[in-house]
């Protein structure tokens, strides 16, 4: 079953995944916002029944806070990565408890685990451990990577303009305001200087709305 998840969240979504990718290209999902857990267990030793263990299953550790453990229908996201062709793709999969997470119980979901090339797609093992909310928040910080918070906006000058340091607003065609940006007209002018070095000639790069092009980004 494919369930879509409506972009306008009261929060980021909150996806668990073992995968060591952390690139914008390889995660991102444009018009979405969500955060990644990561969790790579360091821990295991490696032997025959190990090697053995991971061609069938993949595990993974996922971390709740304390509160969480009262949740009647909690919702938990984690990651999959398969294989169409010779090509990786990225699935994520709510995962369903039949009611209260029980904490330090190995969870098995049958073919949810990544997929091996050869025996095709692995169960996944999943332990949930349960954290006080500092630790819960401090373990966020050097785990946890957001995609979807910084937007490119295009903003259009004229001559006039890139000269003086005035405020631009910018429009955007969604739900959120227009707002208003501050570009340093001196530091406009020495950009332009410095692009136009080769030929010699302090022409703009004229784009088609009539004025130089800047991409500034602006972080929610």
């Amino acid at each position: 079953m494919v369930k879509a998840c409506s972009p306008n969240r009261t929060g980021p979504m909150t996806i668990f995944t073992g995968s060591p990718h952390k690139t914008s290209e390889y995660d991102e999902v444009p018009g979405f916002r969500y955060r990644k857990i990561s969790y790579l267990d360091d821990t295991r030793v490696l032997n025959s029944s190990a090697t053995y263990d991971s061609r069938r299953f993949t595990r993974l550790t996922a971390f709740i806070t304390k509160k969480d453990e009262d949740h009647s229908d909690p919702e938990m996201y984690v990651e999959q990565r398969v294989y169409e062709g010779k090509h990786e793709k990225l699935i994520v999969h709510e995962l369903g408890f039949g009611g209260r997470i029980q904490v330090d119980k190995e969870y098995v979901f049958a073919a949810c685990g990544d997929e091996d090339r050869v025996l095709g797609k692995r169960d996944l093992r999943l332990r949930i451990v349960s954290l006080e909310q500092e630790s819960f928040n401090s373990y966020l910080q050097d785990h946890t990577t957001y995609y979807g918070y910084d937007i490119i906006d295009n903003v259009f000058l004229d001559e006039d303009s890139i000269s003086k340091d005035l405020p631009h607003t910018v429009w955007r065609n969604t739900r959120e305001g227009p707002y208003k940006i501050f570009l340093n007209g001196k530091d406009l002018q020495i950009l332009l200087a410095v692009s136009n070095r080769p030929t010699g000639i302090a022409h703009p790069q004229v784009s088609p709305a009539g004025g130089p092009q800047l991409n500034p980004k602006k972080c929610h």
